[in-house]
């Protein structure tokens, strides 16, 4: 389907097409100038200094070799991040960690040509985040396998950080008691 639009100019109820001009760059210069020859001036926005220490000294970078673990093997290698190996059999850790003389890939492309020996275990936001545990099941299942595996969040290797400790008996019960007989919300994953 085909939509036409019709513009139409302003007419006037006499008739008249009345047609209005956008301003140019030339039009805003002589507006300008003719506020400055009468004094008038724009004051610039004052800024105030931010407060705290500066987020871009805090938050910068480090090493991407420092963060990451690397795979290689056979002239190619690639770069996961650090915790996204959840299993390594003794006969792969060889290939775990040395990349002289090798390639740089990206993931992909190095697990089709490796698919072989590298398994991938799809996790969610909150494993990944600490906040549930890798199932033990999955665990055994690693161990009996001889291959490497690595941890994936949309495909992607993703870290997995430790389980996040539960809060102490008597915190966990004073913050049920302050929530005692306010509506809750519960979110299914």
């Amino acid at each position: 389907m085909i939509a036409l639009a019709i513009v139409m100019p302003h007419v006037s109820s006499a008739g008249e097409i009345k047609m209005r001009d956008a301003a140019r760059h030339d039009d805003l210069v002589k507006v300008k100038r003719e506020e400055m020859a009468e004094g008038k001036r724009v004051e610039p926005p004052s800024f105030v200094p931010a407060e705290g220490d500066d987020p871009s000294v805090e938050n910068r970078p480090g090493d991407l070799l420092a963060r990451s673990e690397i795979l290689a093997f056979r002239g190619k290698a690639t770069l996961v991040p650090k915790r996204a190996l959840l299993h390594v059999p003794p006969r792969y850790r060889a290939r775990v960690g040395d990349i002289n003389g090798c390639r740089l890939v990206t993931w992909l492309e190095f697990y089709r040509e490796n698919s072989g020996w590298i398994d991938t275990h799809e996790v969610s936001i909150s494993t990944a985040s600490g906040d549930s545990a890798v199932e033990e099941e999955s665990l055994e299942k690693f161990a009996e396998r001889e291959r490497v595996v690595v941890a994936t969040l949309m495909k992607g290797p993703v870290s997995v950080l430790p389980l996040k400790e539960p809060p102490p008996e008597e915190e966990a019960e004073q913050a049920q008691d302050s929530t005692a007989g306010k509506p809750t919300v519960s979110v299914l994953e």
